[in-house]
């Protein structure tokens, strides 16, 4: 796995990852929500056990990653990018 890009905004609670596909031209994205405080604003922190991955916006747009890496792969290339920049995973 080829991951290109990781990057999250807080603004919008995301943190992502672009990884190639199976042609050099396909870029695939995988996804998780960030943490919210009880200001409900998010922050940046991850929440392993419940972070979105799997359902709703999140689960849309990585079904084409997890149907070609495997949702347990693709899961741990985000939480270690997050994690090498400063995200805490919880």
């Amino acid at each position: 796995m080829k991951v290109l890009n990781f990057d999250y905004d807080t603004s919008h609670g995301f943190a992502w990852i672009e990884i190639q596909g199976e042609a050099d031209s396909d870029v695939l994205s995988v996804q998780c929500c960030l943490v919210q405080d009880s200001g409900g604003d998010h922050i940046e922190k991850i929440e392993r056990s419940d972070c979105g991955h799997n359902w709703g916006l999140c689960g849309d747009a990585n079904n084409a990653a997890f149907d070609y890496y495997g949702e347990n792969r693709c899961m741990k290339e985000l939480f270690k990018y997050a994690k090498e920049s400063g995200i805490e995973l919880i």
